[in-house]
């Protein structure tokens, strides 16, 4: 068995002293070197992991209150209204473990999705949107037609 020093990453190497093979009658030291087994989850940057979250356009919209996945567990967090693709919200100690005993941060990073299958009053109600005005039209500014 062996203990894995906190703030540990990728790449680095761990001494194991006189845990090697034996010559010349001395016992010489192991090294491990170390690997981080990967989560689809999460990507890794430094002591800060990133996930991608899912959101509906409504929740997205209107905000709510909507769930991320941690490596220690899922938690809540509220996501704030008129929230956009790419949108990175931090959440401060929730990273990865560092050497000092502190942990750096996870950020979630929000992606709008429609879901595959619609009501036909979620579409109705899809199509009144469309049909409505706002100070901003992501169809004219990219020179699509209404």
């Amino acid at each position: 068995s062996v203990n894995i020093p906190r703030g540990l990453r990728a790449g680095s190497r761990l001494r194991l002293k006189g845990q090697g093979a034996c010559a010349q009658a001395r016992t010489g030291d192991l090294y491990l070197n170390i690997k981080i087994a990967a989560d689809a989850r999460f990507s890794i940057k430094g002591d800060d992991l990133e996930v991608k979250i899912s959101v509906t356009p409504w929740d997205a919209a209107l905000g709510a209150e909507i769930s991320v996945p941690a490596i220690d567990g899922s938690l809540k967090i509220k996501l704030p209204p008129n929230s956009h693709t790419g949108r990175s919200m931090r959440i401060s100690g929730r990273g990865l473990p560092k050497k000092d005993g502190t942990r750096g941060d996870l950020y979630a990073g929000i992606e709008i999705d429609i879901p595959d299958r619609l009501t036909q009053e979620q579409q109705d109600l899809f199509k009144k949107l469309k049909k409505s005005e706002f100070p901003y039209s992501a169809t004219a500014e990219y020179g699509n037609s209404k």
